[in-house]
């Protein structure tokens, strides 16, 4: 038997599937690796050229290239064509505003001392 239209939609709900294509898997994919992050970080300001972000990153430009194309598969970037200049930039402004959070939190952590580990249920018996 078939799934139903009910089975679709739990299943693309557990794997964070939007209905337009994107997952979550497929946007995290975007972050998890570092050439990528550097790219997103170096469009944080402003849109760059696939030559200007090599240049920024220290990545060579085909390996920029590539990564890029990963970037517009996961949605994380989007390219705008002017006569014969690519650009990319961010696909939206909460792109920046995640690796912003990730950079407060990495600075939070580097800053504050650990806490102890919380007493168990099972420790206080």
């Amino acid at each position: 038997m078939a799934p139903g239209p009910a089975d679709r939609q739990a299943h693309m709900r557990n794997n964070g599937h939007n209905g337009h294509g994107k997952t979550k898997l497929g946007i995290f994919r975007g972050f998890a690796d570092p050439g990528r992050l550097s790219i997103l970080d170096s469009l944080r300001d402003s849109p760059r050229t696939a030559r200007e972000i090599a240049a920024v990153t220290g990545i060579a430009q085909a390996d920029t290239a590539a990564l890029l194309d990963c970037l517009l598969d996961c949605g994380l970037v989007r390219k705008e064509e002017k006569q014969y200049r690519v650009r990319y930039r961010l696909s939206d402004p909460r792109v920046g505003r995640i690796l912003q959070a990730v950079d407060q939190m990495l600075t939070k952590t580097a800053d504050t001392p650990p806490e102890p580990p919380s007493e168990s249920v099972s420790d206080r018996s």
